[in-house]
């Protein structure tokens, strides 16, 4: 049985007052992120993702645009929608969701205070539309087609449970993984779209990875036969 004593509140469970203590900024008013899902930004993401937390717990990273908000709309909606639900009596969202199955969170590509390129872009060839999944600081899922089907509740519910069990499983994608988009690919527009056929190039989770690998090695040893 899990102790609830074990993942003690921490400043880096709220990226906005971790953000603040790197940068030397007074924190006294704390964790206020009530009404949209945090932003977390290039200044603490790489601490954030490492920072000490229930190594089952899902982080829902949405891609989003501040510059180009239609093209990541839907996701942002619904980030904010489902966060809000969430999130609803907590007066301090961040630390009360530290014993909560996943987490939902934002990484905007054109704040400002990203650098350029942004990391995010930079480790991962994210783009804008697309969510990435991680536990205990390593790579769970990451695409623009959830569940195999399109942005919605119900789809991003069905992906991060499939995650969850992909991190029971110990199954993370490798620590150099990176999605690349090729020009043959729709505009990022299109991401939101279900009908799109979905690249390989910028759709991926530990669990597909596996089912290619058997899918593989059952075609050599056909072709041994």
């Amino acid at each position: 049985m899990r102790s609830p004593t074990r993942w003690a509140a921490s400043p880096s469970d709220c990226p906005l007052v971790l953000r603040k203590l790197i940068r030397k900024e007074d924190v006294r008013a704390g964790c206020r992120c009530m009404v949209r899902a945090p932003q977390v930004s290039d200044v603490e993401l790489e601490r954030f993702l490492s920072a000490p937390r229930d190594p089952s717990q899902v982080l829902v990273f949405g891609i989003v645009s501040g510059q180009n908000p239609s093209s990541s709309g839907q996701l942002q909606w619904l980030l904010d929608t489902l966060y809000n639900h969430r999130q609803q009596g907590r007066a301090s969202p961040c630390i009360q969701c530290r014993h909560d199955p996943y987490r939902l969170l934002r990484y905007d590509l054109d704040s400002p205070l990203q650098r350029d390129p942004p990391l995010m872009v930079k480790k991962y060839g994210v783009t804008q539309g697309m969510v990435l999944m991680f536990a205990g600081g390593k790579l769970l899922f990451g695409g623009c087609v959830l569940n195999g089907y399109g942005v919605s509740r119900r789809n991003l519910l069905k992906q991060i449970f499939q995650a969850q069990q992909d991190c029971k499983m110990g199954y993370f994608l490798p620590e150099n993984y990176k999605f690349s988009v090729s020009p043959s690919i729709p505009g990022l527009e299109d991401c939101d779209s279900p009908k799109k056929a979905v690249s390989g190039d910028i759709q991926g989770s530990a669990s597909s990875l596996a089912v290619g690998d058997k899918m593989e090695e059952s075609s050599l040893k056909a072709e041994k036969k």
